[in-house]
């Protein structure tokens, strides 16, 4: 399976200044999934983030997460790749 029809959508100045660069919407094996995120970490480097929801001391709860690295590395391929040609 590949990652495609990504769609980058930009944050806004207020969320860029606080790390989140973009919103992620792509389709991987036929099924769409929407609510990724590009983000800055405080190290400056560029990551993908995966939709989850925070749940007090719990952590959080991932609602799409890639089950293994190589997976893993190919959302962050794919979607870093095209978040770097929209955003030159």
């Amino acid at each position: 399976m590949t990652v495609t029809s990504i769609v980058i959508t930009l944050g806004s100045p207020a969320d860029q200044a606080t790390g989140l660069l973009a919103f992620v919407s792509c389709t991987y094996g036929g099924i769409e999934i929407d609510g990724l995120a590009i983000r800055r970490t405080t190290d400056g480097r560029i990551i993908v983030t995966f939709p989850a929801k925070s749940r007090n001391r719990c952590g959080r709860r991932y609602f799409v997460t890639p089950r293994s690295a190589p997976v893993r590395l190919e959302f962050e391929t794919a979607i870093l790749a095209e978040f770097r040609r929209a955003c030159p």
